[in-house]
């Protein structure tokens, strides 16, 4: 088997997408199969790639206006060389587009792999041509339909995260529920373990008696910050000895990740969280575990999630989360955890949770329990059965 798994980028700085894809590929390349990694651009260590797996580099125009037209080109012709092609992550429109009809030309499969919606592109699909008003509203309604809506249509298999987001599909785009497969996310279990953070806490001043909170990702309203801090404030004053470290920012603009570690820092200076608040900014995938280890517990804020990957990663690593009660956070919770859900954008809720867990007594238990059931659920071996599984089924669809 031959598959060509196509993506916008693979960078060191996009650490986690880049690590969960080469981590995929190196699983099913010790399985026998030839993996191909396609993007136009490509920057990271070749020594962490398996044998079997080769990098391909799409055209790149140095022409910005004809670029979209040489990245067409380069899909088309790399199609023709695969079982399957797998098209990973939000690549729609021309890419989307081309891999379909290249598919389709070739008689070749091809696979759309964990493609999520945000709000915005919810509201959309449920308004369908009701949001029609002006010439430019129909023209981005034709071309949302054409490079969105008609390929995903015609994908062999659609594979997603989460069963909301099976029914999502199938309700708003009208892709056959037959056609969607429900593939959970997984994490290095090897990489992401419990580990002691004594002497990083004694480094960063924590005292022994402290309980941190650790928050992970970017720093945007979208997910939840201002009500992480929010809701910390009203903890914090109802038991001072918890800290929260914020760690993540914008990783692709390190101007941006400034700007916004600025802003929020003045909106912790604001309610009174100076000397509890500490924000380190973007950190490598590789090194996460290590922040992990500082911590006690990680606070996920965001009102609406797909599938939680840094859940999964804070689970590895023997660490009870406290997100938002959304779809996807329930179903990586399971019954066992669901305590641990809070009413999105309910920051009294919140609040009470985080001193709940901060003064909990059997946090041993709990956290030998987070490590079982990421060991069980979301490891790497077990994903990569079921994602072969998914790909010889779209062969032979």
């Amino acid at each position: 088997m031959r598959i060509g798994l196509i993506v916008e980028r693979l960078v060191d700085s996009d650490a986690s997408t880049y690590r969960h894809i080469v981590d995929l590929a190196n699983e099913l390349a010790r399985r026998g199969v030839r993996v191909f990694l396609i993007a136009p651009l490509i920057c990271f260590c070749l020594s962490a790639v398996h044998k079997n797996v080769t990098l391909v580099k799409l055209p790149h125009s140095r022409f910005r206006m004809a670029r979209p037209l040489t990245m067409v080109v380069g899909i088309v012709r790399a199609v023709r060389q695969y079982s399957i092609s797998v098209l990973y992550g939000h690549i729609v429109g021309k890419v989307l587009l081309a891999t379909v009809v290249a598919g389709f030309l070739t008689s070749r499969r091809t696979v759309l792999w964990h493609c999520g919606l945000d709000t915005h592109e919810r509201e959309e699909l449920k308004a369908g041509p009701t949001m029609i008003s002006s010439f430019r509203s129909l023209a981005a309604y034709v071309i949302r339909w054409l490079l969105f809506i008609v390929p995903l249509r015609h994908t062999t298999v659609l594979i997603t995260g989460t069963e909301e987001m099976k029914y999502t599909y199938a309700r708003l785009v009208r892709v056959p529920i037959d056609r969607i497969c429900v593939v959970h996310g997984y994490v290095d279990t090897s990489l992401f373990v419990p580990m002691s953070g004594d002497e990083r806490r004694r480094k960063m001043g924590y005292t022994k008696d402290a309980f941190v909170f650790i928050y992970v990702g970017r720093l945007t309203e979208q997910k939840g910050v201002s009500i992480l801090l929010r809701a910390f404030a009203s903890a914090w004053n109802k038991n001072p000895r918890i800290r929260l470290l914020m760690v993540g920012g914008h990783p692709h603009s390190p101007a941006a990740e400034t700007r916004r570690i600025s802003e929020y820092r003045r909106m912790a200076d604001t309610l009174g969280l100076t000397d509890v608040i500490r924000f380190v900014g973007s950190v490598p995938n590789q090194h996460l575990p290590e922040c992990l280890s500082v911590s006690d517990a990680l606070v996920l804020p965001s009102p609406v999630e797909g599938f939680p990957r840094v859940v999964v990663e804070a689970f590895s690593c023997g660490k009870p989360v406290i997100a938002s009660d959304t779809p996807g956070n329930r179903e990586v919770f399971g019954p066992e955890l669901e305590h641990l859900l809070f009413r999105p954008k309910d920051e009294d809720q919140l609040a009470c949770l985080m001193v709940k867990l901060s003064e909990y007594p059997e946090a041993g238990d709990l956290a030998r329990l987070v490590r079982q059931r990421a060991l069980e659920m979301f490891n790497l071996e077990t994903a990569g059965t079921t994602y072969l599984s998914v790909f010889q089924r779209a062969i032979a669809a």
